[in-house]
Parts: structure tokens; sequence; C-alpha cells
């Protein structure tokens, strides 16, 4: 819905407020004014964070102009569970329907424990395909301390957004994006990784940012956070510059270790995607060197967000310098205010329902107080016309019947409600769509244990078919939707029982297999890949009771390679090891039978700490128990 008023998006960072006032005049929307408090100049420190400079940032927002507007505030990813998955094709009108179901299974806690909502990733989309929705959940105990965190500006909060999902609304509307991008938000705590393709998005959080260079910095030469902090600064000013970055290259290497397994991930979900270009934003984008080194390593154009295309600025005319200095720290709380002004792609929204009925109640008493007295003085009207009385006195009655018989009948749907589901419905919903997100949920959790020094190559993962050979010279690549069950040929049976080695008859035999191409810098020896790395996948888990799906990782013979790095300008050639890694995978079904067995097997252990301890609780009360007197 359109709104005419002003709103401020303010976005929380972990070391600056930053806070942005949209309105809309007449077709447009225009940019007001704008505010960044920096927590370290509040305290007069360096590296001060949000927990200790919060109520004075916001204090001094309040004193420079908020006023009474409305306002969206963000919370950061980390204190989000996110989930992106597909539904079946089914009628827009049982979306809501179907995506409950999803939500109790996806979510790992009660639903009376969560604030959640979701997003349908495509507005629209062709009769029979698959709809993509993304599920958003947080801890209702987390949203109530965050928002008592806010409580200077409570009761003009009017919407909560995840920090990414703002970006994308900004992105969406200031930024012409003509081919698919990725876009980075490097905050101080953690980095938001976005991809926007066509009119698709997914995001995910990386824990590599601007503290992780300072963290770096204060072990590595034994100075304080402060003058960490500091000095991470004024890195391009300083005479030892080349010593400095020397420290900081190996959180670089990670960040983009983090970033190349993002994107590998996403290509193994989207086989067609290619993408040319990177969009940075945020304050840790400014490191001096960090902008080479990723355009350097990750192969992309990397560009920075410098200024804003469709939102002009009103404010005062002194101000438009600070504001393009300014504009790559904007970018989310900008989404925020255009969410507020009903101009945005994503609407999702974390803000309790008994928060927003507080509000609206603390707002309204006043006017309570006014519609008693009216009702006095039309109760004294009554009373000396008391002709007139009678007839409004049962037209009153006729309404209060029809508002009786409406709570009967809503009565009656509660209790229609309460009673148990249908079980041939039921068994629909539990039935539909069987392991859609097996395929996802388990490239996801190999990414996640792959360690950082190696690189997955530029095809990124393939989920291969039963026939298809775990040989590098013969491993033929298939896409998700290929997902089968393994068929057992004659032929097939034959081979694997002529190959002595054991992992790869494990592998072989496995009825899913999934196939990477590993890569890493010639300085490690072979059996980083060979053992190391097997190792690593081997700790895979998926589900909440941490059921590995691996059952065996064949690692092909490791070879090396040359490829083409820019150093200063010059092309420079660099040695690597590289590898093709196929693991041999339990399927669905089997990942199931072995979520019981662990459910199992946990509620034995529960029971037998139980029974111990009911024995040893015996075994003390009998012995405190006095001895009877001879």
């Amino acid at each position: 819905m359109l709104n005419l008023r002003p709103v401020w998006g303010i976005d929380i960072g972990d070391a600056a407020l930053k806070a942005v006032k949209l309105k809309r005049v007449g077709n447009q929307i225009v940019l007001l004014d704008f505010q960044v408090i920096d927590y370290s100049d509040l305290a007069g420190e360096a590296g001060t964070r949000r927990d200790s400079a919060l109520p004075q940032a916001l204090a001094a927002l309040s004193a420079s102009g908020f006023g009474k507007d409305h306002c969206l505030v963000s919370i950061p990813p980390q204190a989000i569970f996110s989930r992106f998955i597909s539904l079946p094709p089914v009628d827009k009108r049982r979306v809501p329907e179907i995506v409950l179901y999803e939500a109790r299974q996806q979510i790992p806690f009660s639903l009376n424990e969560v604030i959640w909502a979701y997003q349908t990733v495509r507005k629209e989309f062709i009769p029979g395909e698959e709809i993509e929705i993304g599920l958003f959940a947080v801890k209702r105990d987390v949203i109530d301390n965050y928002v008592a965190e806010l409580s200077p500006i409570a009761s003009r909060i009017h919407g909560i957004q995840v920090a990414p999902l703002a970006l994308y609304n900004f992105v969406r509307h200031d930024v012409a994006l003509e081919r698919p991008t990725v876009i980075m938000d490097i905050g101080a705590q953690s980095t938001d990784l976005l991809i926007v393709d066509g009119d698709r998005f997914w995001l995910r959080n990386l824990p590599i940012a601007g503290n992780s260079f300072t963290a770096v910095l204060e072990k590595r030469l034994n100075i304080t956070r402060a003058e960490a902090e500091s000095l991470k600064l004024g890195v391009g000013e300083h005479r030892q510059r080349r010593k400095l970055l020397e420290v900081l290259r190996p959180v670089m290497r990670d960040m983009v270790g983090e970033i190349q397994r993002s994107i590998g991930y996403y290509k193994s979900l989207s086989q067609d995607v290619k993408f040319e270009e990177i969009l940075v934003v945020g304050e840790g984008y400014r490191l001096f060197g960090l902008d080479r080194f990723l355009s350097e390593r990750l192969q992309y154009a990397v560009r920075p967000l410098t200024r804003l295309e469709k939102l002009p600025f009103q404010g005062a005319p002194d101000r438009l310098k600070e504001l393009g200095d300014l504009v790559p720290s904007l970018g989310c709380a900008i989404g925020l205010a255009l969410q507020g002004l009903g101009q945005a792609h994503v609407t999702v929204d974390l803000l309790p329902d008994d928060f927003v009925i507080d509000r609206e109640l603390h707002r309204k008493r006043f006017n309570s107080l006014i519609a008693a007295g009216l009702v006095c003085a039309t109760v004294a009207c009554f009373y000396v016309k008391e002709s007139r009385a009678l007839s409004q006195a049962q037209e009153v009655s006729g309404r209060g019947e029809s508002t009786l018989l409406q709570v009967e009948n809503m009565q009656n749907d509660y209790e229609a409600a309460k009673r148990p589901a249908d079980p041939a419905k039921l068994k629909f919903y539990e039935t539909f769509g069987s392991n859609r997100q097996y395929q996802a949920g388990l490239i996801d959790a190999v990414t996640r244990v792959i360690p950082r020094w190696v690189r997955v190559g530029e095809d990124g993962f393939a989920l291969l078919a039963a026939e298809d050979s775990v040989g590098l010279e013969s491993g033929r690549r298939s896409s998700l939707s290929r997902l089968t069950r393994r068929g057992g040929s004659p032929e097939t049976e034959g081979r694997a029982a002529a190959v002595v080695d054991e992992n790869l008859r494990a592998v072989e035999q496995a009825k899913v297999r999934l196939q990477f191409t590993a890569k890493c810098d010639a300085v490690r020896e072979p059996p980083a890949l060979r053992v190391e790395l097997p190792n690593a996948l081997k700790q895979a888990v998926m589900y909440a009771e941490d059921v590995s799906p691996v059952i065996a990782v064949r690692v092909e013979t490791v070879q090396k390679a040359s490829r083409a790095e820019i150093r200063d300008g010059a092309e420079v050639a660099k040695d690597e090891l590289v590898a093709v890694v196929t693991l041999g995978l339990r399927d669905a079904e089997e990942m199931e039978a072995a979520r019981e067995k662990k459910r199992k097997q946990l509620a034995e252990e529960a029971a037998k700490r139980e029974a111990e301890a009911a024995q040893r609780d015996a075994a003390n009360a009998l012995a405190e128990m006095p001895l009877p007197a001879e």
C-alpha cells in the first residue's frame, strides 16, 4: 500500500547506525535527509561496537530531527534462520496453506517460539512450474530483546526487515542490472552476499568482514583493538603499507574462498547462469587494496556503488558531497524506507503482531477517552428523549444480535479447526514433493565443510546419475534434476567387483554421487587434497540430528596445473594442484532411516541418563537416612 508520509529506514550495523528519510512527492520518491552515526565517534575510541553505544546513537538520531515519523529497522542476518525452497505447482490461493506445512517441516523450532514470514522469489510464474519461496524466521525472544534495545524509538517502528533483503529492495529500485550480478555488502561483523538473477534472488551470510581484518592486525602486531582499527583504516598512507598488506592477505584469501564457494553453490542450482560483475557496498570495502585483490582472484569486474540513480536529494545543497561519500553505506537504509513507502519487491516483516497491537492501543488511548465521553453524552440524550431512545435501543439490539450470531459462527469455525484433520488430506500434504529439498540441502552441507584453502572449480558441483563413472576421464556431469537411484546393471556390478580399492568400491556402490573439481595452491603437498580434504568432507552433517550423508570420498590423481594471475598490472603464472573429488552419499530414504536411528539412539541415551540419575538420587537418599536406634 502506498504511503504518503515521510518514512525513515534505520540500518543498525555493528560499527555505525545509518538512517535515511524518504518521501513520495507526486510520482517520484525523494531523499530528504540522511544520518550516519559512527559508534567510535560517540565513544571517542576506534573499534567501539554496537552493544555499548547504541543508546547514545539513538539519542543522537532523535536530536537530529527524527521527530514522530514512522520507521523500519534492519535486523542482521546472523540472527535469522533462512531457507529457499521450491513448492509443487499449485493454485496461488493454496500457496499460504502449503507454506505453513513447509514452515513446520523446515524451521527447527516450534512455530509458537518464532516470528516467521515468507516471500515468493518470483512474483509471476508459468502454470505447472514449481514455486520458489524464501522462508525467514527468528526466535521470538531474540526479537523481544532487539525491540527492547530500540526502546527510545520503539513506538515509531512499523516493520523489521532482514538487512540483505532491504539491500535487495534498494538495488531493484535504484540500480539497473542487465545481467546476473553478485552484490557484496562488507560490514563490520559479517559480509552479506546477494545474488540477483533476473527477478530471482538468493543470499548468504559470510563470517569474514571488517572486524576480521582488525582482529588479525591486533593478534599479529600485539596491539589493542582500538590501535588495530585505526591502523586498518590508514593502511594506504602508512609507510609500512606493503608489510601490513602481507599481514592482511590471508584474511583476504579466506574471503575469496567463501565467495567462490557460495557462487559455486548457486551455480549448481542454476546451471546456465554466468556472472561477469560484482557490485560492492559497505564500509568494509574501503580497506586499501581489497578491491584489487578481489578483482584479481575472482576474475570478475568489481564495481563499487558510488551514486544514486533514481533518488533525487532534496535536503541541504551543502550536503551533496557528503551524500556522495556515504552512498556505499546507505543501501540497506534506503531499502528499508522504500518498504515503508510501499515500494519494495520483498515485503518480509518480522515485527510481532502483539507489539503492533500494543502500539496502536497506546496511540489511540486519547481517542478512547473522547469516545467514552461521547457515549455518556449519548446516554444522557437517550434519557431526555425517551421515545427516540427506545427506537435507537432497538436498533442497537438488532446489531447486537447480529454480532452475537457472528461470534457464534466464529466459535463454530474455531471448534471445527480444532478437530483432527482429514487423514486423506493430511496424507496428501505429507507425500507431495517427497525428498524435494534433499538435493539442495546435500550440496549446502558439503560446501560448509570444504576447507578455506580449497577452491571449487568453475563448473561448481554436479550430482552424477547412477550409471555415470567415477573417473576423471569418463565422469559425466548432470543437472540436479538427474538425481536418481542406482540401477545395478550386471555390467556395472561386474566392473565394481573388479575394483580392488575399497574406497572406490564404496563410492561406486553409493546410490547418490556428488562430483566437483578441487584446487589449491601448489605450496601445499598432494596429501592435502588426498587426505585432509576427504577427512573434512566426512564431517558434513544434515538435519537437526547431525546425520552425515557421506559414505566415502574418492580423490582422483592429484595433478599440477598452472593458472594466470594479474599482479601489479602484469600477468604472472602460478602453480596449483587439481583433482576431481567424488563423494558417495546416502539417498533421501537412507538419510531418513539414519535420522530415525539417531533419534532412537538419543532417546535411549537420555533414558539411560535419567535412570542413572534416579539410581544416584536413590543411593544418596538411602545414605542420608538415619540408622535405627539400637
